[in-house]
């Protein structure tokens, strides 16, 4: 039975081009066309069933009119079927319905009884299924013209009769035990109808009302998720995906304040004098090569892409929230990407500098409105930068201070190194160089 009716609406294929609001027009109309074909079906059968209480007259009109319309019907969807909608057929097809109708209404006037038969029929019931199959359209104006019609069609048949001196004027008792008919009732049967089609027109407009709202909601929605997909993305160039979601669901963790976190500055070694040698596209290439393999390393053990530093990467641990093993993921990843650069390309003679330190950092958005950038920034910072140019110096690859050194002596072994004056620094700081795991890395 679906399918069957899902063949019937089936729109046309040069209808696939239109509008939605078209779209669906031409579906409605379809689906009303169908709802038309199978009340005119019940009706002629309960006609046939009463045809011996419908003596004479109304048969004849039951039977010619309700064929006429069914074949008008049934072929009114046939050319649908084939035929591309357009926008004036709604029209047509519901001047065409309240045509018949009221001609079959007026029709039973020749009845022996008179206009009784027409006044007093349930016929008239038929209008108002045409103006709901019109408000089935969604175009509040359709059946606001099928209304008018309606009681322009009405009052024209009341009036002929009225001015014909076809009609006797009774009570309200008289209108239910005579053939007499009462004015209040006719008044009555135009208010209904004018009422009914004000509630069609208002729920028209109201259903297209929520339908563009929740277009409009679904547009935002959309709009929404491509801006937050734009944001995710982003933020995890410098953040892991589990995190760069957390500051997405929690933007004020981005908002600037002291956070514990381990600081980790690496630097390309002879990569200058090297670069000079290569050209500029190679340069190029091998640095992408070398960052993709770092930030993915970095983002493994949990760090944050704080910025490119040229040839070099400014990375932090514990950002935006710390974890007791910050320190210990810090030196992994520093291990991990000193192997890595070693593996890049055949750049022979470029290794990779690491420097740790360990301490309290500004974090938050620094910038203006119009240009802000995430960052960490403080003394932790600038000493962790200003140490790993003593890499060159000590001949080391990853040198940690003694804050990082102390979160993570059971985990490493290490070499001390001279203690070093550090510019910007008063006292002297002790430093360490990474030798080795103790016992199986992790």
């Amino acid at each position: 039975m679906m399918n069957a009716l899902e063949k019937i609406i089936a729109p046309h294929p040069e209808e696939a081009a239109a509008s939605v609001w078209f779209q669906e027009e031409a579906r409605a109309e379809r689906i009303a066309g169908f709802v038309r074909t199978a009340y005119l079906l019940v009706w002629l059968a309960v006609c046939f069933l009463g045809r011996e209480v419908n003596r004479g007259e109304p048969n004849v009109v039951n039977f010619i009119g309700g064929g006429a319309w069914l074949a008008a019907s049934l072929a009114y969807q046939a050319f649908l079927r084939f035929r591309p909608y357009r926008a004036g057929l709604k029209y047509a097809s519901l001047t065409g319905d309240l045509l018949i109708s009221f001609a079959m209404f007026y029709f039973y006037s020749l009845d022996v009884a008179g206009p009784v038969t027409t006044l007093k029929s349930p016929t008239f019931m038929s209008t108002f299924l045409i103006l709901a199959l019109a408000a089935l359209r969604f175009n509040s104006r359709l059946p606001l013209y099928g209304g008018i019609v309606s009681l322009a069609a009405y009052g024209g048949i009341v009036l002929s009769f009225v001015v014909g001196g076809r009609i006797r004027w009774g009570d309200r008792l008289d209108m239910v035990t005579t053939e007499k008919v009462n004015a209040t009732y006719l008044l009555f049967n135009a208010a209904y109808l004018a009422t009914f089609v004000i509630v069609l027109v208002v729920l028209v407009r109201h259903a297209r009302r929520l339908v563009r709202l929740r277009g409009e909601e679904a547009e935002r929605a959309a709009a929404e998720k491509h801006e937050r997909q734009k944001a995710l993305s982003t933020l995890e160039r410098y953040f892991t995906p589990q995190l760069a979601r957390h500051l997405l669901e929690n933007p004020g963790a981005l908002g600037g304040r002291l956070q514990e976190a381990t600081i980790v500055v690496a630097d390309i070694r002879n990569f200058t004098r090297l670069s000079e040698t290569q050209g500029p596209v190679k340069t190029v290439q091998f640095l992408n090569a070398l960052f993709e393999k770092m930030v993915a390393i970095v983002f493994k053990h949990g760090g944050t892409l704080d910025k490119y530093l040229g040839d070099g990467m400014l990375i932090a641990f514990g950002v935006p929230e710390a974890r007791p093993d910050d320190a210990l993921r810090a030196v992994r990843a520093a291990r991990e990407m000193v192997g890595a650069a070693e593996s890049v390309g055949d750049w022979a003679g470029v290794t990779l500098g690491c420097a740790i330190h360990s301490g309290q950092v500004l974090m938050g958005n620094v910038g203006v409105p119009s240009r802000m950038e995430f960052t960490v920034i403080g003394d932790v910072v600038n000493t962790a930068s200003r140490m790993e140019q003593l890499n060159k110096h000590f001949r080391t690859t990853i040198i940690l201070t003694e804050a990082t050194y102390g979160k993570v002596r059971d985990a490493i072994e290490v070499r001390e190194l001279p203690s070093t004056e550090i510019r910007g620094k008063a006292e002297i700081v002790r430093l360490y160089e990474f030798t080795a795991w103790k016992g199986a890395p992790s």
